[in-house]
């Protein structure tokens, strides 16, 4: 579940205005087409390259790989059918219903999430459209992310828990990331835009439902990226 604060809307602005963003190198985010501004299309895009990153290193481990089950598009506000042990809108059943505003100062907060029961990653198209309005990657992160977990989900074994198990899936979406940049999907501004939103999306650490701090969630996500070492991921704060 993705948990957004509201300095969120000021990197955004700042992003639209040109700001320059803290990352990993000074390249710009590639332009985007017509097509990555369409959430369903760049996620398309996306998955392809995720999907390929993942078969193949399960393939070089000897592990037998799954993609997800299915890619959920729901809108914000709107109730949408969820599996029930994925069902934590308060009200059991069978729906998910999250309330989020965005239009001008009372937008707080947007979800995606990943349902290990179904195997299914749920987005929410208008938080992705908002998202999409300054960059593409700042929405990609948050995709590569939640199929970090289905990874989790797929390796089972001893996964770490609490903020760990957020960190260990930031380090498998800068793994798939840097898979990007090697294929010419993404390049370096890409990957600074996803560890700036990574970063901005850490808490204390603490609280019901931890992440991890700014500074572990984009250094998680750096490691995967700089090092392509997924066995090191899976030591994300155990």
């Amino acid at each position: 579940m993705i948990r957004v604060p509201a300095t969120l809307k000021l990197f955004l602005a700042a992003a639209v205005a040109g700001a320059a963003i803290v990352g990993t190198t000074a390249d710009r985010a590639q332009a985007l087409t017509p097509e990555q501004q369409d959430p369903a299309a760049l996620v398309s895009q996306l998955t392809q390259s995720i999907n390929t990153f993942w078969r193949q290193s399960f393939a070089r481990w000897g592990y037998r790989y799954r993609a997800p089950r299915l890619i959920q598009w729901y809108n914000a506000g709107r109730a949408a059918p969820v599996h029930r042990a994925c069902d934590d809108d308060g009200v059991a059943d069978g729906y998910i219903t999250i309330n989020v505003s965005y239009t001008n100062d009372t937008w707080q907060d947007g979800n995606s999430f990943y349902c290990p029961a179904d195997e299914k990653i749920y987005l929410d198209y208008r938080f992705f459209q908002y998202l999409i309005s300054s960059d593409d990657y700042v929405a990609g992160v948050i995709f590569a992310h939640e199929w970090g977990h289905h990874i989790q989900t797929v390796l089972k074994g001893n996964r770490p828990s609490g903020a760990g198990l957020e960190l260990e899936a930031d380090c498998f979406a800068g793994l798939s990331s840097r898979y990007g940049v090697q294929t010419g999907l993404l390049n370096t501004g890409d990957i600074g835009w996803g560890a700036q939103m990574l970063s901005l999306l850490g808490d204390s650490g603490t609280g019901n439902d931890p992440h991890g701090t700014p500074a572990q969630r984009k250094g998680w996500f750096l490691y995967g990226y700089k090092t392509g070492n997924a066995r090191a991921c899976s030591g994300a704060y155990r």
